[in-house]
């Protein structure tokens, strides 16, 4: 390895960036591919509209709402009512 912080950060961006490009530039190549070879339209929507929805309930989860649940359900003096209510 070198010892050049700025040549290793660079090395490190580039793998980084690279792991994040890649898979959406063959996201962006694949659709014609998944909707005229291996999908219909109609198919490739309702597919396309399930990842949505994922990709909500992924940030609805990742603000840490679970976490508060089961602190909350910590706090009450009846855990079981916290519980089946949530």
């Amino acid at each position: 390895m070198s010892n050049n912080p700025i040549k290793r950060l660079a090395g490190e961006t580039a793998i980084y960036g690279l792991g994040t490009i890649i898979p959406r530039l063959l996201n962006y190549l694949l659709v014609p591919f998944y909707t005229y070879l291996v999908f219909d339209q109609n198919e490739y929507g309702q597919i396309t509209e399930l990842y949505s929805y994922i990709a909500f309930l992924v940030v609805f989860l990742t603000f840490g709402l679970e976490t508060a649940y089961f602190r909350y359900a910590n706090q009450d003096s009846n855990p079981q009512k916290v519980f089946n209510s949530g």
